[in-house]
This record gives structure tokens, sequence and C-alpha cells, in this order.
């Protein structure tokens, strides 16, 4: 009788030890996934932001460039040749006796106007 009383008792710590041990592997499992599913995320994150920092990087480039194209450009603006070039070609202007000649865009004849209705 003492010994099934014993072995009952062996078999319940035997149980209990096993619920314990299955808690702390379900446990660590948990942590684990924890774990990399936060640096999962966090690599995520740092592959965003280095495309974002590529594609940024391209953009200040090519703003430079449009930078220095515009300061070239400003270098011009007292140059009596450059003014009268824009105020021909802007604005339309021509010199004393000059004949201007317009020719109509494309787009904006009255056919293609009816046209680009339909």
């Amino acid at each position: 009788m003492k010994k099934a009383i014993r072995q009952k008792m062996d078999s319940e710590d035997t149980k209990r030890k096993n619920t314990k041990n299955n808690w702390r592997r379900y446990l660590t499992a948990l942590i684990f996934l924890v774990v990399f599913t936060i640096v999962g995320f966090a690599m995520v994150n740092i592959v965003s932001l280095k495309m974002q920092e590529a594609e940024a990087a391209t953009l200040n480039q090519k703003l430079q460039q449009e930078r220095e194209r515009l300061k070239a450009e400003l270098a011009l603006v007292d140059n009596p040749l450059y003014i009268e070039q824009q105020a021909r070609m802007k604005l339309r202007m021509i010199k004393p006796g000059e004949t201007l000649y317009v020719f109509p865009d494309e787009l904006t004849t009255p056919a293609a106007i009816e046209e680009n209705k339909d």
C-alpha cells in the first residue's frame, strides 16, 4: 500500500515537473518569438529608412544640379543679349521694323480642339 501511494505521489510530482517544464518551454519560445518579431520589424524599418535615404540623396543631387543651372542663368541676367533673347522667346517682342510670324500649335487649331472633345 505504501508503494502504491509512493508511486502515485511520484507520478503526480512527475506530472507537475513536466507541467513546469512545459510552461518554461512555452515561455522561452514566446520570448524568442517576441524578440525575433521585434528584430524583424527593426530590420524592415532600417531597410525602409535606407531606401528613403537613397531617394533623398538622389533628389538632393538633382536639386544641386538645378541650383547650379539657375546660378549660371542668373549670371546671364545682366547680359543684354540674354535679355533680348528672353524678350523675343517668352514675351514675343520684336525690334522696330521686324515682322513677327506666329504659327498655331497643332493642339490649338479649331480642328484639333473639336477632335479632342470627342
